[in-house]
């Protein structure tokens, strides 16, 4: 479930021009709400309680009133996925991850048999889907064939060689250990921008007369939540898929473990919806 909402003062002088936000009512099915940032314990609870509501309550408490000084707009946008594995996996029981090839943990692992988890190879990647009750959504494992080569993996993997991955698995029959987990994220997206040419979005050089007069924007934050455990799949942050199927189980299954860093990417309508690094 996608929501936004831009929060707007109430000060008739920090107007925001109306072609703007029709926009974002067409492209991104986001509202306009009026607030007094001025009040700003006010404003912050109204705002959590928009991103509350929005992400079943799995992100709380994002916004701190005192972040809220000077504050003309805020845009939020939310999004939430929980899904149910199409078969729930058995309870799970402790075992090494390696962190790296001189530091182990323990962590709780999912462990299950089964002949309908999606497949796909390259020279890079070993790609393992789970699916969800929801048929067009499933839980993508990236585990580099290499031990430890996720680093390496990631400086190569772009959008054409994840999507050749994610629409061409196959049903194979695999005994899956993974972990469970949870993972908990926010991060400032202003230095992040400044990496991709985006540093002036953040000064007063930035044009932004196209949304409304006289604005800047102070910052930008990425907060995300996701966790993985023997039911399914709760998500939340701010092309058809070609599944072949086989005939079947047939010889031996393949033993995966994904028991050191990979990537990992929730699939939705051959789309990635959440992804994320497990080290």
């Amino acid at each position: 479930m996608l929501s936004g909402t831009l929060f707007l003062s109430s000060r008739p002088e920090q107007a925001i021009r109306k072609d703007f936000t029709d926009q974002l009512q067409e492209h991104y099915n986001a509202k306009t709400s009026t607030v007094d940032f001025k009040k700003s314990d006010d404003a912050a609870k109204i705002i959590n309680g928009f991103i509350a509501e929005a992400t079943k309550n799995k992100i709380n408490d994002m916004v701190k009133p005192d972040n809220l000084k000077d504050v003309d707009a805020m845009l939020v946008n939310a999004i939430f996925f929980q899904g149910d594995w199409r078969k729930r996996f058995s309870e799970p029981s402790e075992s090494n991850f390696s962190v790296s090839d001189t530091e182990n943990r323990l962590v709780p692992m999912l462990r299950e048999l089964r002949d309908n988890y999606f497949y796909n190879k390259d020279d890079e990647w070993e790609v393992i889907g789970i699916p969800f009750k929801d048929k067009s959504a499933w839980f993508a494992i990236f585990l580099p064939i290499r031990r430890f080569g996720l680093a390496n993996n990631l400086k190569t993997l772009n959008a054409a060689k994840f999507h050749n991955l994610i629409n061409n698995v196959y049903q194979e029959y695999i005994f899956l250990t993974f972990p469970k987990f949870k993972l908990d994220y926010q991060i400032s997206l202003n230095q992040a921008l400044g990496k991709f040419g985006l540093s002036e979005l953040f000064t007063e050089r930035a044009d932004l007369s196209g949304i409304g007069p006289g604005l800047q924007l102070a910052s930008a934050t990425h907060k995300a939540l996701i966790e993985v455990d023997q039911v399914g799949t709760r998500a939340a942050a701010v092309t058809e898929a070609k599944i072949y199927f086989t005939s079947g189980r047939s010889g031996d299954p393949l033993s995966i473990r994904a028991d050191h860093p990979f990537l990992f990417s929730i699939i939705k309508d051959n789309s990635p919806l959440f992804m994320g690094i497990y080290t």
